[in-house]
């Protein structure tokens, strides 16, 4: 019995050795697992962290984008709006160009129209007409009268001819029982104000034919000088 007994002892001190291997190898794999579960607790910390990263560097890139997307909104619409406005003031100039050529086309032909309408001087005729009137003022002065005749008649020498827009002009301001302005000849007789401006600075260089007034208020009118004598020097017809 002693000697069974002793042989199973002995084989139990054989096995020992293997289980405390084995204890240990299952520690070692414990601990590798540990380190394992470790590591990739680590992994998916990282993981974690760069997604978080990644999210917010997202959301703030969106973001920005959407700011930029809003300020080129707005920056289209402004320039939108600025091509509106330089549109309409081209068609603004566009119509303004036009309207004053077509001023400039009107003024132009009625001054040819004047000029071609003005009665053609008979060279021979107007010698004659000339003589005849320095023989009336030579006349005149030997006989010392009639002084009122002289200085008509002189002024009549030293004035042109009426054209027949002078004419007109002159007509319907003799014609007027009180001064006009520019906007009222316009309204009486239908031409246009810089027609009328020209027919006046014409007809004013023809000598004291008209007076010049300017109301307080800045506004010029415009009156015959004399109705007896251009009556007599230029047979205008009362209307």
């Amino acid at each position: 019995m002693f000697g069974l007994f002793k042989k199973k002892t002995s084989e139990e001190h054989v096995s020992e050795p293997k289980f405390h291997n084995f204890v240990e190898s299952l520690k070692l794999h414990l601990n590798s697992i540990k380190l394992f579960n470790h590591t990739m607790t680590q992994q998916v910390n990282s993981l974690a962290d760069r997604h978080e990263d990644l999210s917010t560097r997202h959301s703030n890139n969106v973001e920005v984008m959407k700011q930029w997307i809003d300020y080129f909104n707005k920056k289209h619409t402004d320039t939108d709006d600025k091509i509106q406005i330089l549109a309409n003031y081209v068609k603004q100039l566009k119509n303004s160009i036009e309207k004053n050529r077509q001023m400039d086309e009107e003024f132009i032909r009625q001054i040819v129209d004047e000029y071609v309408d003005m009665p053609k001087l008979d060279k021979g005729k107007l010698k004659e007409e000339i003589l005849l009137e320095l023989n009336y003022v030579k006349s005149a002065l030997k006989t010392e009268q009639n002084t009122e005749k002289i200085v008509e008649k002189t002024e009549y020498l030293t004035k042109s001819v009426l054209t027949n827009s002078e004419k007109w002009l002159l007509n319907v301001l003799f014609n007027s029982s009180e001064p006009l302005t520019y906007e009222q000849i316009v309204a009486k007789t239908g031409k246009s104000l810089n027609t009328l401006r020209v027919y006046m600075n014409s007809l004013k260089n023809k000598g004291s034919l008209i007076e010049e007034t300017t109301l307080p208020n800045g506004t010029k009118v415009f009156a015959v000088s004399n109705r007896e004598r251009i009556n007599k020097l230029y047979n205008v017809q009362s209307m």
